[in-house]
């Protein structure tokens, strides 16, 4: 017993070496790289449009008021955007559409303006029929002229 005492010393030096050895030589704490690149930002993502509404590029052709209703003729150009379950437009199709009662002065100017130049102009459209009809009503109605209201 006497010598096994002799013994509990030596290993238990032998054991703290060995765990001091085997421990890292870097501070424990890591160190931020720096990055110097420029940060890549990302664009704001489009506001998605609502169901059953189209934005498109047109030019308006032909404004007619008719019984309470201003009726329009407009030769697509750019179909910009659909919501979900929208009919589709198609590109050098031209579309009856009627205009929207509750657009101001400034928008019912711009698409006038755009009609004596020949011109597309943005505008967001609004499907007034889920399918195809007999009737000669149209099926869309222009909602917003411009990107924003009172904007082109």
């Amino acid at each position: 017993m006497r010598n096994s005492k002799y013994y509990i010393i030596p290993i238990l030096i032998v054991l703290s070496v060995s765990f001091i050895s085997c421990s890292s030589s870097r501070n424990s704490v890591p160190q931020e790289k720096k990055d110097d690149s420029p940060k890549k930002v990302l664009p704001p993502a489009p506001v998605p449009l609502s169901p059953g509404v189209a934005r498109v590029m047109a030019i308006p052709l032909l404004y007619n008021q008719e019984d309470q209703m201003q009726i329009c003729t407009l030769k697509i150009e750019q179909v910009t955007g659909y919501g979900m379950s929208t009919p589709v437009l198609t590109v050098g199709s031209e579309v009856q559409v009627q205009m929207d009662m509750n657009l101001d002065q400034q928008q019912r100017e711009q698409f006038i303006s755009a009609k004596q130049e020949a011109r597309p102009i943005t505008m967001t459209l609004q499907s007034l029929a889920g399918g195809i009809t007999e009737s000669k009503a149209p099926i869309w109605k222009i909602v917003q002229i411009g990107s924003r209201p009172g904007k082109n």
